[in-house]
């Protein structure tokens, strides 16, 4: 199985939104902290609100993120791939070692 990181998991859940990390248009994101990753995959849906609110990331058009965040229902993704889902309990755990 090839190894992934945490990036590389988050992208390929966006590649289902058409959304791309630091790309440059109006609806990707642009990641200031690359912590971000492993947080979202540990904490889900609040850990990528609380992690807007503390600045480690932000989007052009958070309205048309989200649009394609929801419409894309990436909840279900995480738990149909075992990728996603090994990255998501790696996460979590390391996130509870801290």
């Amino acid at each position: 199985m090839k190894k992934s990181n945490g990036k590389q998991v988050i992208q390929e859940l966006f590649d289902y939104t058409d959304v791309q990390i630091n790309g440059n248009r109006y609806r990707d994101i642009q990641i200031h902290n690359p912590n971000f990753f492993e947080r979202v995959l540990a904490g889900g849906s609040l850990a990528l609100g609380e992690s807007y609110m503390d600045g480690w990331w932000d989007c052009e058009a958070l309205d048309h993120f989200f649009d394609r965040i929801l419409d894309a229902r990436l909840d279900k993704k995480v738990k149909k791939t075992k990728r996603a889902l090994w990255a998501v309990m790696k996460a979590k755990f390391i996130n509870a070692q801290r």
